[in-house]
């Protein structure tokens, strides 16, 4: 388990506090950073928590010892993780620019579907022929599987490129 900070290595289980592993979570965030730095700085400060709190707990376990944990008190950042608020709404004109920006045919028709559904990039590159049905386009990706009425326009760009 890979940990992007260090944690004292000099402190014996048995000695660590919860302010230790406080200072630790709260040594990720830069002070006047921008929201958004700040959100990925807390949501690897989360990850990393989890994983010195896993790492913790099984050194327990594996030398069986009857202490405390005092880290389990320490909370993880809330509303930090990757798909918090990084919502970006393109401008007609920014839209344009990323078409234009595209370099071949292929990736023009891909970023148009994109632009034109929501579909994140891996949505669209695991769908099938048979998930577009009509108007309706059935995706599968990291957030589950959902289906999608598509309009005449989407529809009909899909359909040519099938």
């Amino acid at each position: 388990m890979r940990i992007s900070r260090k944690f004292p290595a000099t402190l014996l289980v048995s000695s660590i506090t919860a302010k230790h592993v406080q200072a630790f979570r709260d040594s990720y965030l830069k002070e006047g950073a921008d929201p958004n730095t700040q959100r990925k700085r807390r949501a690897t400060a989360n990850r990393d928590l989890a994983g010195l709190k896993a790492i913790l707990n099984r050194a327990i376990e594996h030398h069986n010892l009857d202490i405390p944990r005092p880290w389990a008190a320490v909370t993880k950042f809330p509303k930090s993780e990757a798909f918090g608020k990084r919502v970006i709404v393109l401008s007609k004109k920014d839209r344009k620019a990323l078409l234009e920006a595209c370099d071949c045919d292929a990736l023009q028709d891909m970023v148009s579907v994109s632009l034109m559904t929501g579909c994140r990039l891996g949505e669209l590159c695991s769908a099938r022929v048979r998930d577009l049905n009509g108007r309706r386009l059935r995706v599968t990706g990291q957030t589950g599987e959902r289906v999608m009425v598509l309009s005449e326009a989407t529809a009909a760009l899909l359909h040519r490129l099938v």
